[in-house]
């Protein structure tokens, strides 16, 4: 990690050190923490930068997805002969456009018939 990799303190020394109130060994252990804390900081850092390259990454694909779909829906399925649907005892395919007025169209028959 730093400088301070080859420090080695056995956890029985630690608690030994520890309680002697050792000066030395305080100030020694506050400046391996903050060479750890600095290098936990520059992964993190690191980490986050990688992070974010793959969100902008995602995000133009996503917006590549969704402008193919886009076009999709507009100029091929809603098109003319874009959505085609044989309704029952028919022959012939017609299109969504056809398909909704001719609902609409029995729809209203019915109404009327009704009232």
């Amino acid at each position: 990690m730093g400088k301070h990799e080859n420090i080695k303190i056995y956890p029985t020394e630690l608690v030994r050190l520890i309680n002697k109130n050792n000066t030395q060994f305080r100030l020694k252990d506050n400046e391996i923490a903050h060479d750890i804390i600095n290098e936990l900081i520059k992964k993190l850092i690191e980490r986050l930068n990688n992070l974010e390259k793959e969100l902008i990454t995602q995000q133009k694909e996503i917006e590549e997805r969704f402008n193919r779909l886009e076009q999709f829906v507009t100029q091929e399925l809603v098109s003319k002969n874009g959505l085609q649907y044989r309704p029952p005892n028919r022959k012939e395919y017609i299109s969504l456009g056809a398909t909704l007025t001719d609902l609409y169209e029995r729809l209203n028959s019915l109404e009327n018939n009704c009232l």
